[in-house]
């Protein structure tokens, strides 16, 4: 993305603001993510990071941004975070203390990720000059830090390991699923992007039926069932409700 950033520079933002953009839609929220799935099973981060965008980016939105919601609105990101609970129910039983720090951590990627998107729809910024932004400022605040550390493993680690990581977490993750995202937040809003970003988890749990052969419980059934209707709900008002302010 370097040659990018070099031609775009930083998309006539201020240092600050651009800062802002890279520690909420990079550092930050890799920083967050990544520490959180150390202490918690992966299968929490489904639920905790995309499963509450709507509700998290609606507060957000409010307590950072002054943005009221409709009732409607508020009522969808209620159902959608009800249904999570309930999808993550026999998952999130029986926390010990390391796991519910990891799953706090989780929540602060999740709200790294709603300030994002609200930052990068109120500064208008289009999705690949953005991510070029965010992926090289990260990259100067971060990579000197990493190897200066002396403790990265890296050189440790098989080739192939490094590689399918450096395509799997560096371009189809950071680069594709950042562009993808901002794109969708230019064009639909925040809080609308973010309704869909809630239905990673339903998707995850019927996948899991042809794919694995998983017959999932009640609970989960009842959790998907919530997730949709407050998608359906949500998404109902959210043409007048995210039309970008000026």
């Amino acid at each position: 993305m370097l040659p990018i950033f070099w031609h775009h520079g930083l998309l006539g933002l201020t240092m600050s603001q651009a800062l802002g953009l890279a520690f909420t839609g990079g550092l930050g929220f890799a920083a967050f993510a990544y520490s959180g799935f150390a202490l918690a099973p992966a299968s929490h981060g489904s639920s905790l990071i995309h499963g509450t965008l709507p509700f998290t980016t609606l507060l957000v939105a409010w307590t950072c941004f002054g943005e009221r919601s409709s009732g409607r609105r508020l009522a969808g990101a209620v159902v959608i975070t009800s249904g999570i609970v309930l999808l993550g129910a026999d998952s999130l039983a029986g926390l010990e203390p390391m796991q519910l720090k990891g799953d706090v951590l989780l929540l602060c990627a999740s709200v790294c990720w709603s300030i994002y998107g609200l930052l990068a729809r109120r500064y208008r910024v289009s999705a690949i000059p953005a991510t070029a932004l965010v992926a090289v400022v990260s990259a100067v605040c971060f990579v000197p830090a990493y190897f200066l550390s002396g403790n990265t493993g890296l050189f440790a680690a098989e080739p192939y390991e490094v590689i399918w990581q450096g395509l799997f977490q560096g371009i189809a993750i950071s680069v594709v699923g950042l562009i993808a995202y901002t794109k969708a937040v230019a064009n639909l809003g925040a809080g609308t992007t973010a309704l869909f970003a809630a239905a990673a988890p339903v998707l995850t749990t019927l996948l899991s039926i042809p794919v694995l052969g998983e017959q999932p419980a009640l609970m989960t059934w009842l959790g998907v069932s919530c997730v949709t209707v407050g998608i359906v709900v949500s998404a109902w008002t959210a043409r007048s409700v995210d039309q970008p302010k000026i």
